[in-house]
């Protein structure tokens, strides 16, 4: 293979990026003050490390200099000249910087969206998706990625900018070791070849010969280890809530999971008893999230069988409580208006009293250095703020499992060690059954019981099914929260006349449909346009969703039912009405769910490049993934705030508490997550060049103390 690092010498007519502020240097990002020291000088070539605890600010000066962030300098001097080629910056959480169809498009845009011609940018693309293990991987969503690959996958997009200067925020927090060892020799690589690099990181440790400088920062209100004591406190676990023996039995479980469901892992069988602490291993894509999510029926299982708490088939409601799960983003479950709230919600949902309630949600705060956090908004927390908050969550109903989805991502050291001892020994009397998910092997302060691990598509237990124990029946279980939302992923389209026709075509005959559908006078050819496409253009591969998305309907048109009798009376000419709204409801939103079932987005975007530019393309195809990743997350919400306690069963929607949940839990959840992914992808947008993004240069000194300056941004 002919490296493609060549690419990254500067040449006479460019100018080099530098970096250089005064030790002194304070800025007040957002309201909050935070101070750099020592004195700093980066320019081409050369590497600088920045560390500080968890919540300092570190990714908001990062922001600042990217031009993303809005600040203000209160003493000190920054000077920023990013140089002639692009700022690449991959930020610490690679599930929300992907907006592509699949992996290749998303590599690609943004070296085209900054003017590199297409030959050069597919040879580039081509070089980097190898060089980070991605090349069989080009055809796939990035929804479709673990974590570590989508942040192998944004480190890729971001290299083939050919940026001067490159920042990584957390870029290892993610990786298994293979990988981590890969991304540090790269790095020297890339310093060889000219590259200024800005890295935030807390946790490794073998790049620090690397590292030319290393900055420190430091925030105003800093967050504390709690005190020793503090963690021995606390009630002792009721009756409720001591373990019972055996926790977890499984029995010739199988995964898979999208694009292809042809990856398959087994997993032997397997026992958890009280008071075990098991560490999962295995590298990025091998299934561990898939197979935590299975364990909390939170996420598809093959086959097999799983027995909780000695119970054959136990419903997810019945879990609430007595199993915490931790997943890798729980920041998309955030709702409540304080951080004292958020941990306070699932307490108000096992019944418990208010003053129980206020003393366990304060004890947890502290527990995990959050008290001084506790009227603060949840989404206004730093990533490894947020981490903990979900931790809090999760730990404060005190579940007699607890299962950990990589839960030291984003924190400092001092938290990391204190959370380890924790993890170990118990808080007090409290000593859950724990299952963590590690990328590497787990370090011996742990003093985990047991290693299971991922290998040649199987996680190896080390243990045999007890002969004296019965396993759990066998047979995949049903794979689908409530509504007939499916899960992730689980659709296999067949490919009928309707996949083959072109895009235009399609997209004019489907909306000629709705039309029809809208117009009083020909509404009776509705049904016959609808029953002659299914008949000469839908498969059965294509049909059987399309019947089940019919069923997202029932519930809005059962509440409309009800609303439209109540106004006018329960007779048949409201019902006859009511039915003529309803059906032509349905007649005009499925066409167009008939023009998504059947048109793939890779398709799509390639097609609006006849008529728009590249950048256009891009934007447009961007802009329509949000509404299936939002749909896609639904079932995950779902069944994640029912593990919580959260009252969303949709035979007792009229009750007040569930009525109540639906409203704040599920549907304010899904509000913030769009507003969510608009933002982001609105900021990684612009470091792709969409909008004409360029890096300005920062010349900035003030006086200390004076605070008069307007914002920067």
């Amino acid at each position: 293979m002919v490296s493609n690092l060549d690419t990254f010498w500067p040449k006479e007519s460019e100018t080099e990026p530098r970096l250089c502020f005064s030790g002194d240097l304070t800025l007040k990002i957002h309201g909050r003050v935070i101070r750099l020291n020592p004195s700093l000088s980066l320019q081409a070539g050369q590497a600088v490390r920045l560390s500080g605890p968890t919540g300092c600010g570190k990714t908001s000066f990062l922001t600042v200099l990217a031009g993303l962030t809005d600040y203000r300098i209160l003493a000190g001097r920054l000077h920023f000249e990013p140089g002639s080629r692009p700022l690449a910056f991959v930020s610490q959480n690679p599930a929300l910087q992907t907006l592509g169809a699949d992996v290749w498009e998303e590599t690609l845009a943004g070296a085209l969206n900054y003017g590199r011609s297409r030959s050069l940018a597919e040879a580039d693309a081509a070089y980097w998706l190898s060089r980070l293990n991605l090349g069989d991987k080009t055809h796939h969503s990035p929804d479709e990625l673990s974590i570590g690959q989508r942040q192998r996958l944004v480190l890729a997009s971001a290299l083939t900018l050919a940026p001067g200067f490159l920042i990584l925020d957390e870029p290892f927090s993610q990786l298994d070791s293979t990988g981590q060892t890969e991304l540090i020799a790269l790095l020297r690589e890339l310093k060889q070849k000219g590259l200024a690099i800005l890295i935030v990181d807390n946790e490794n440790l073998d790049y620090l010969d690397l590292m030319d400088n290393y900055v420190s920062l430091y925030a105003q209100e800093e967050m504390d280890i709690p005190p020793e004591g503090l963690a021995e406190i606390g009630p002792a676990t009721d009756d409720l809530k001591r373990p019972v023996r055996p926790v977890l039995e499984g029995h010739n479980l199988s995964l898979s999971w999208p694009p292809d469901f042809k990856t398959t892992v087994t997993i032997e069988d397997f026992r958890l008893k009280s008071g075990q602490r098991v560490a999962v291993v295995g590298p990025n894509g091998c299934g561990k999230s898939s197979f935590m999510a299975a364990l909390t029926k939170t996420g598809p299982l093959c086959g097999g069988g799983i027995r909780w708490f000695g119970e054959d088939n136990l419903a997810l409601k019945g879990l609430a409580g007595r199993v915490g799960f931790l997943p890798q983003n729980p920041e998309r479950l955030f709702f409540n208006d304080t951080v004292k709230q958020e941990v306070a919600f699932a307490l108000t949902r096992l019944n418990l009293s208010q003053p129980e309630v206020e003393a366990r949600t304060g004890l947890w705060l502290a527990r995990l250095g959050l008290a001084n956090l506790a009227d603060r908004r949840p989404r206004e927390l730093s990533f490894g703020q947020k981490r903990l908050l979900g931790l809090a969550t999760v730990l404060a109903p005190e579940p007699e499992v607890l299962i950990l989805d990589e839960p030291f991502t984003g924190l400092d050291g001092r938290f990391r060690g204190y959370l380890k001892k924790k993890i170990s020994n118990g808080w007090g009397d409290y000593r859950p059954v724990v299952v963590m998910l590690c990328h590497n092997n787990p370090e011996e302060d742990f003093g985990f019981d047991e290693i299971w691990r991922f290998s040649g598509h199987r996680l190896h237990t080390g243990q045999t099914w007890p002969a004296e124990v019965p396993p759990p029946p066998e047979g995949p279980r049903k794979n689908k929260t409530g509504l007939g939302f499916a899960r992730a992923g689980q659709f296999r389209f067949g490919r009928s006349w309707l996949h083959r026709c072109p895009i235009a075509v399609k997209f004019f005959g489907l909306s000629l449909m709705a039309t029809v559908a809208l117009l009083g006078r020909w509404f009776w050819l509705t049904p016959l346009i609808i029953m002659l496409t299914l008949f000469f253009g839908c498969s059965a591969g294509l049909l059987r969703p399309l019947i089940r998305d019919l069923r997202v309907f029932c519930w809005p048109l059962a509440i409309m039912l009800l609303l439209y009798c109540f106004r006018f009376g329960f007779n048949l000419a409201a019902l006859n009405d009511f039915l003529t709204i309803g059906t032509r409801l349905i007649a005009v939103c499925w066409p167009f769910t008939l023009f998504q079932r059947s048109t793939d987005p890779e398709a799509l975007q390639k097609q609006l490049k006849r008529f728009f530019t590249a950048r256009q393309s891009f934007l447009l195809a961007a802009g329509l993934k949000i509404g299936p990743l939002i749909l896609r997350e639904i079932p995950d919400i779902l069944a994640w705030q029912r593990l919580r306690g959260a009252k969303l069963a949709f035979g007792k929607f009229w009750k007040k508490n569930h009525v109540s949940d639906w409203l704040t839990v599920f549907f304010l959840t899904l509000v913030f997550r769009i507003i969510d992914l608009a933002g982001e992808m609105s900021i990684i947008a612009r470091l792709r060049g969409l909008e004409g993004y360029v890096a300005k240069p920062i010349h900035a000194e003030i006086n200390p103390g004076d605070d008069s300056k307007p914002l920067n941004s």
